[in-house]
């Protein structure tokens, strides 16, 4: 059984959202875990103006992506913004701590 480690600046994690399937196109990459007062700052800022949900999570986001597999292009805000719905929730649902990432099935399939 793994141990439960607190999140602390630097704690960085795998992550793989594939909302489709397992032959469907995947996002993959590296991700810095939100801490529960982001997680609520977050909830805030979305309450606060439904009308710029996207826009709000996508900055939100962009500040905990590190790196990810989409094709040339960085995960900033405005790119984040253009995912598809499913890839965005699962991300959102994965960087705040709601569900696990998948990035450790493949290894768990071995």
């Amino acid at each position: 059984m793994k141990t439960l480690k607190l999140i602390r600046d630097g704690m960085n994690k795998p992550f793989k959202v594939a909302p489709w399937g397992p032959d469907e196109e995947t996002l993959a990459g590296t991700y810095r875990p939100m801490t529960p007062a982001e997680v609520d700052a977050l909830r805030l800022a979305i309450a606060s103006d439904r009308s710029k949900r996207v826009q709000t999570l996508a900055e939100h986001l962009a500040r905990h992506i590190l790196a990810w597999n989409v094709d040339g292009e960085p995960p900033t805000a405005a790119n984040i913004a253009l995912l598809p719905p499913a890839h965005l929730d699962g991300l959102e649902l994965v960087v705040t701590g709601y569900v696990a990432s998948g990035a450790s099935d493949d290894e768990k399939k071995s």
